[in-house]
């Protein structure tokens, strides 16, 4: 596609391409993202429906929010003005989108056995669901951002066309540490440990082991 030209010494245009290795690599590609719907996601949803054009599907997670069902969610989300660009530019691009309903706060995602199958030929996921509401109790938080993490990490070992996993981490952290270098640090506890804590304690043991927990 000619988007231009770049004039040279006898004032000549040379021609270049739009289409780059990133476009062509989401060639085709079906995408699954979860928290789509939020500051950050709906930007990765905007760039990659209106730079990669080929791609072949977004399978959007989607929950029920303040008794609105996904697909009312969706439509209102939809209608935000960051989307007016691309959808002048590609007319059908709404039908490139498949709500799949679920919840990562929920155990594997809150999602149906179909939705499970629809989504297992996914070649792209990312993840960017999570709490941000950093005064929420540990119970809520586990369970949406580590626990809902996991399961996305276990259903992904399903996904045989899988080439990548691209996790959106906060912009912030409980940092216990005064310097941060450039490797990987052991975490003090096993993921299955805090898990399981908030699956057999009760609110009040958890707001007492919290502080000690952070």
């Amino acid at each position: 596609m000619q988007i231009g030209n770049i004039k040279g010494a006898h004032e000549e245009p040379i021609y270049y391409n739009q289409r780059g290795e990133i476009a062509t690599f989401f060639s085709g590609k079906k995408i699954f993202i979860t928290g789509g719907l939020g500051f950050i996601g709906r930007l990765i949803v905007e760039k990659l429906l209106r730079c990669c054009p080929e791609i072949t599907t977004i399978y959007l997670l989607v929950r029920a929010k303040k008794q609105k069902d996904p697909q009312t969610r969706f439509k209102e989300y939809f209608n935000d003005v960051i989307f007016d660009r691309l959808k002048r530019e590609q007319k059908d691009v709404e039908k490139k989108i498949i709500l799949i309903e679920g919840d990562t706060s929920l155990l594997n995602l809150g999602l149906s056995g179909k939705d499970r199958d629809r989504i297992i030929d996914t070649d792209l996921i990312f993840h960017s669901a999570a709490s941000v509401r950093f005064l929420d109790n540990i119970r809520n938080i586990v369970n949406t951002n580590i626990r809902g993490t996991r399961d996305l990490l276990l259903l992904a070992q399903e996904m045989t066309s899988l080439k990548a996993f691209i996790y959106v981490s906060t912009a912030y952290s409980h940092c216990v540490y005064n310097k941060i270098e450039e490797k990987l640090y052991k975490p003090p506890m096993k993921t299955d440990d805090i898990i399981r804590l908030t699956e057999i304690l009760t609110e009040d043991q958890l707001d007492l082991i919290t502080p000690k927990l952070l």
